[in-house]
């Protein structure tokens, strides 16, 4: 089967020129920026401000919901999207012919979905990291026009390291949602699907690291030639084979290993991570300790 590409690269230029039809606009903020509120007000006063999380099973926390904002298309909250919160990855902007309400509708059924094993799992669509991965892994254009339904136009940009890529994902047809907070779980992610976003996950981190190993001098002498792209797989790969699934602990794991090669190399280092009967946070903060230990060298 052919792969689509559906999330396609755009320019920063293209996100303003599409700010020029008919239709609506809004931001979908994650909310965790400090003040990002009293922000979004001091911009434009004005701009409503939607709680995503608001009359659903989230509700208690409605106050630490993700934003959803319609602005007019002249309001200055466009630029703070380009030059501020797209750099923090703080989410989305979206074009839709639909009302806020109805947008919140559809928002709401997707906050929960389900997996191939039947279990359910939070889903925010809101996430650059990981939208061009979900968007191109959907193996139908049903299933994409599904998963979008009243949204005819996404924007965001994907950041990685000092690379920063922007994206727009388009449907031809939008369509009324139809399923509300009530019907969550009626989206189901299939195994190859799964299989697919996994895939890009895995190039997101390996891209992640290698930006930060690129920094430390000391690090890229001691590769003597080897391609770094390389070494990172190999490092994930090894991380994974030591049941380290978290993509934090992974990071922390390598950046170790790649910083203090010597003291990683140490018996007692090993013992540690190699002790899978143990959590894996457990065995990352045992490392952590290890490696800051006082009076110790490993040289």
């Amino acid at each position: 089967m052919t792969k689509v590409i559906r999330a396609e690269k755009i320019i920063e230029e293209d996100v303003r020129d599409a700010l020029n039809t008919e239709n609506q606009y809004y931001l979908l903020l994650e909310n965790d920026h400090i003040d990002l509120y009293k922000m979004i007000k001091s911009i434009d006063f004005y701009t409503h401000v939607r709680f995503l999380w608001e009359n659903t099973f989230l509700d208690e926390h409605k106050e630490e919901s993700p934003f959803l904002i319609q602005f007019d298309k002249n309001s200055l909250l466009i630029e703070a999207f380009i030059k501020i919160w797209t750099k923090e990855n703080l989410g989305i902007l979206i074009e839709s012919s639909f009302s806020p309400k109805q947008l919140q509708q559809h928002l709401q059924s997707i906050l929960l979905v389900r997996l191939p094993d039947g279990t359910q799992a939070r889903f925010n669509l809101h996430e650059p990291r990981k939208l061009a991965g979900v968007l191109n892994a959907l193996e139908t254009e049903e299933r994409y026009q599904s998963l979008l339904r009243p949204i005819k136009t996404l924007y965001w940009q994907e950041n990685c390291g000092t690379r920063s890529t922007w994206y727009q994902a388009k449907q031809a047809n939008s369509q009324a949602p139809i399923y509300t907070h009530n019907d969550m779980r009626w989206f189901m992610f299939n195994k190859e699907e799964i299989k697919q976003m996994d895939e890009h996950e895995l190039s997101y981190l390996s891209c992640e690291l290698i930006s930060e190993l690129e920094l430390n001098d000391d690090f890229m002498k001691k590769l003597y030639g080897e391609d770094i792209k390389e070494y990172v797989n190999r490092g994930i790969k090894n991380a994974h084979r030591l049941q380290l699934y978290k993509e934090e602990n992974i990071k922390h794991y390598l950046l170790l290993c790649a910083t203090h090669p010597h003291r990683a190399s140490n018996q007692e280092f090993i013992n540690i991570i190699v002790d899978t009967k143990s959590d894996e946070d457990f065995r990352l903060s045992q490392l952590e300790k290890l490696i800051n230990k006082k009076g110790v060298t490993y040289e």
